[in-house]
């Protein structure tokens, strides 16, 4: 008899993600070689990212296999737990060596508070000497680039633009930014356009995925580093090209909430095959 692997697909602000239960996987599979082949948009399920769960805690998996901290990923999780009876309307998830709060505001809808943004180099983590807040980073493709860089549990270059990027900048510069010698663990590149003091717009690539419909610790390090250079605080509206997502802090120095609806978009049954190598 084949083995399968029960599976729910789950998106939030377009970041879409194949979601399983940790007590389903086999102890054979490697989790990293599970993420790339449920991922894959071909041959597999199709996501931007791999949610390993059990009651109480999360890990998240890039579809290049690495594992990451995700912000889109928390909220799926919180909604998903809440319809299996795993938590109330108010709960905490461990997720990447975190404790996140989280809340149902709705019936397909959570807000997660995550801990104030990281800036620091070490932190971020990058090489520089210094905070990297609005500061000329060079590259070989396009010269200087002025960009701050900030860890919300994952590492995130913000670029604001006055135009979001077409195609030709954004699928050449984009990889190099990630791999840049200055970040030892890649970053995701979030460019950025104020519509107005309160409302950012993104085009967004993510380390280990490429370009994604929405990234939630992105959308928190723009506003973060937003509201840092025009020092704001207090609501903002961070939107890609798959929704918006609401975002609060007190000061850029605080705690950040951040809240979307979220949806199961369908679930089934994965032939698991040659995934099911030693771990």
């Amino acid at each position: 008899m084949k083995e399968t692997l029960r599976f729910w697909k789950t998106q939030a602000v377009g970041n879409d993600f194949v979601l399983v239960h940790e007590a389903d996987v086999p102890r054979s599979a490697s989790l990293s070689e599970l993420a790339v082949t449920l991922c894959d948009r071909h041959r597999g399920v199709g996501a931007d990212g791999l949610l390993v769960m059990r009651p109480g805690h999360l890990a998240m998996f890039n579809p290049d296999g690495t594992e990451d901290f995700c912000g889109n990923g928390l909220r799926c999780a919180t909604v998903h737990a809440y319809h299996q009876g795993w938590i109330g309307p108010e709960a905490t998830l461990e997720h990447a060596g975190l404790q996140v709060e989280a809340r149902i505001t709705g019936e397909h809808r959570a807000r997660v508070q995550l801990p104030p943004a990281l800036w620091e180099p070490d932190a971020v983590p990058h090489r520089g000497e210094d905070e990297l807040f609005q500061a000329m980073l060079p590259t070989q493709s396009s010269g200087p680039l002025l960009v701050s860089a900030l860890s919300t549990g994952s590492t995130h270059l913000v670029v604001m633009v006055d135009e979001l990027p077409q195609d030709d900048l954004f699928f050449g510069l984009s990889p190099e930014l990630e791999h840049h010698p200055m970040f030892p663990e890649r970053t995701s590149v979030m460019w950025a356009l104020a519509l107005d003091d309160r409302r950012l717009r993104l085009r967004i690539w993510e380390r280990g995925a490429g370009e994604t419909l929405g990234c939630g610790t992105g959308s928190v390090a723009t506003a973060v580093a937003w509201a840092r250079a025009r020092d704001l605080a207090g609501e903002f509206t961070v939107g890609g090209p798959g929704g918006e997502i609401a975002i609060h802090f007190d000061h850029w120095t605080a705690p950040i909430e951040m809240e979307s609806d979220v949806e199961q978009v369908f679930t089934g049954e994965f032939l698991l095959g040659a995934v099911l190598a030693t771990r």
